[in-house]
């Protein structure tokens, strides 16, 4: 059943147009006429026949006419004024005919930039898009994620702790390249997009490093390099998370979608790397956390949110992200959790932001951990179990 109609003119492509927009109860179907063509005026004439309650007509010039049928089917009016710059865009019924002079409104949509556009040679060699320049059917959603992570980076590269780095890359006399390394790169769709956004977009130095621990991973992304002529910029190395070894340790730590405590040994080395300023972490599944939750069996700490299995695997994935947000905060990072992508473009869509602060925590922080890992779920995390030695050294000096 029709809920409500809004009727409004705009301007489509430089043409006047009378916007017909009819809501049900879940769906909204639009149409737009020619201003003063017969369609409209049957359009409309067919709206004024239907059973609306609650009509609204703005005029340009400020007055506002409010009608208002009762069951009795009588009319009640009520004319108003009001500034017309305030008039509302979006109301019940904006009546525009012939004796009414319409403000035309634009309505063409105005795109927003990309930060790295479809037609990068980077997104052509990785098959986002594909030769002449678009992206692939099938490969908007691997976009989305790009465009979304590029805006996160350009955020967090913004920061007073990252800006001083990128002024110093995009150095043209004496750039000293900011050093990004992506652990879990896997097809480094996200490696190549980086050092895209950062060398052809930004004119910023950069030297990315993709780590996976798959061979054909680093074959095949190292002769995709080659082909962009980026051997000196970007390099692929086969190895483990946790004993990776870089030539030189990174400015930004990158890692999305690393399964279950390869995120968290991806933290780890964020952390224990001292020049590592940014951290960007997408994880993926948890285990560990869920695992213990279920052997406590019926000892379990929170009964009624581990007994259904769904809502405990949820509750674990909470858990999880929420302590290690919690350990880079205590350790000295600025931290904040974000959507990394819509969850239309992927189911793993949560970012933690982390930048490098040295601040020192309070002693508050430590309590609110333990109260949560041992005294409300009664689990410890692999992260607790690996920083165990940097906790407590933090916690010694807040304590002091």
């Amino acid at each position: 059943a029709l809920r409500r109609v809004d009727v409004r003119t705009v301007s489509i492509k430089n043409a006047a147009k009378v916007q017909i927009v009819k809501y049900t109860r879940t769906q909204a179907f639009t149409k737009n006429y020619d201003v003063g063509s017969d369609d409209a005026n049957s359009a409309i004439d067919d709206l004024l026949r239907t059973p609306l309650t609650n009509w609204r007509v703005e005029h340009d010039d400020g007055d506002v006419l409010q009608v208002k049928i009762t069951k009795k089917g009588k009319a009640l009016i009520k004319k108003q004024r009001q500034n017309p710059s305030s008039s509302s865009s979006s109301t019940n019924l904006i009546s525009l005919t012939g004796r009414t002079k319409a403000v035309i409104q634009p309505h063409d949509r105005v795109k927003t930039p990309k930060l790295l556009p479809e037609d990068d040679p980077a997104l052509v060699a990785v098959g986002i898009s594909s030769t002449d320049g678009r992206v692939r059917k099938g490969r908007y959603s691997k976009y989305a994620q790009i465009e979304s992570f590029l805006k996160h980076l350009q955020h967090c590269l913004a920061t007073p702790t990252l800006k001083p780095v990128v002024e110093q890359a995009a150095n043209e006399s004496d750039a000293v390249p900011i050093r990004i390394v992506d652990l879990g790169c896997g097809n480094a769709y996200l490696t190549f997009a980086t050092a895209a956004y950062l060398l052809n977009q930004q004119q910023v130095a950069c030297h990315v490093v993709g780590v996976d621990i798959k061979r054909q991973a680093r074959e095949h992304n190292t002769t995709v390099a080659e082909k962009l002529g980026w051997n000196d910029r970007l390099q692929f190395v086969e190895g483990r998370i946790d004993n990776v070894e870089l030539e030189a340790p990174p400015d930004v730590v990158v890692a999305l979608h690393a399964c279950d405590t390869a995120t968290d040994a991806a933290i780890v080395r964020g952390i224990r790397w001292p020049n590592a300023k940014l951290l960007l972490i997408a994880p993926c599944c948890h285990h560990d956390v869920g695992a213990q939750m279920k052997s406590q069996g019926k000892d379990r700490r929170q009964p009624i949110l581990m007994r259904h299995g769904l809502l405990r695997e949820r509750l674990a994935d909470v858990v999880t992200d929420a302590v290690r947000s919690h350990v880079l905060r205590i350790l000295g990072f600025k931290v904040d959790v974000v959507e990394f992508a819509s969850d239309e473009h992927t189911p793993r869509n949560l970012l933690i932001r982390a930048v490098r602060t040295n601040a020192r925590p309070s002693i508050s922080l430590f309590d609110e951990l333990d109260e949560l890992l041992d005294e409300t779920f009664g689990v410890t995390p692999w992260l607790i179990r690996e920083l165990a030695s940097e906790i407590e050294a933090a916690r010694s000096a807040a304590s002091k």
